[in-house]
């Protein structure tokens, strides 16, 4: 199975994309139009680059590469894509997060989530739970235009180094729809008033 296949396949997502049978172009080289009803990812050109291709092109025996570090539901019933840590040639085989540090962890990845859609990348109940690590900014925002590198900014609370490789799981993302109305500026906003008015921070009390 090529590569973009094994990918969308272990992300619950199927896909029917024919190479040019007189060139052999490979999967990876064919351009393929943005999807509305599905989520498109791809390996960053800084991970292609890394494991031998050209910046555009990965070499087919460098898949097994991809799949450690491919974002994945971890069961069916899951709304969290789990986001795998993927660590470049400059980070060397670990990151360590010492105590009360926050680091920036690239997945390896760039997503293309459809308009009217928005990626929400979430700390991980786990190493909340057990290590006091988790997303500093949570809810990160994933734009549907954004192309880059999704990066996740964890932040360590615990009394602990924490110790990151390439392929742990270190966030979730979660795709939710989003309005896309736009701005209207008036002079005023002297319609439909509320009771609570400007009352905020605590003015509704305690319980």
């Amino acid at each position: 199975m090529n590569l973009l296949k094994r990918i969308l396949t272990a992300i619950g997502l199927s896909e029917t994309i024919t190479n040019n049978a007189e060139n052999q172009i490979p999967m990876e080289h064919n351009i393929v139009p943005l999807r509305h009803d599905a989520i498109m990812i791809a390996t960053t050109d800084d991970f292609k680059s890394q494991q031998g291709g050209d910046g555009d092109y990965l070499p087919e025996e460098q898949e097994e590469a991809v799949v450690n570090i491919l974002p994945k539901k971890a069961t069916s019933g899951s709304a969290g894509i789990d986001l795998r840590a993927w660590l470049d040639s400059d980070d060397g085989n670990e990151i360590i997060i010492g105590q009360g540090q926050t680091r920036l962890i690239k997945t390896g990845f760039k997503w293309a989530i459809p308009f009217g859609y928005v990626g929400l990348v979430c700390s991980r109940s786990g190493l909340a739970a057990k290590n006091s690590v988790f997303v500093l900014n949570a809810p990160g925002i994933i734009d549907s235009d954004y192309r880059g590198d999704v990066g996740v900014i964890l932040h360590n609370a615990g009394k602990d180094v924490f110790k990151i490789s390439t392929g742990d799981r270190i966030a979730q993302m979660v795709i939710l729809e989003t309005s896309m109305l736009p701005l209207l500026r008036v002079t005023d906003i002297d319609v439909g008033q509320t009771t609570r008015g400007t009352g905020g921070f605590g003015s509704t009390g305690k319980v």
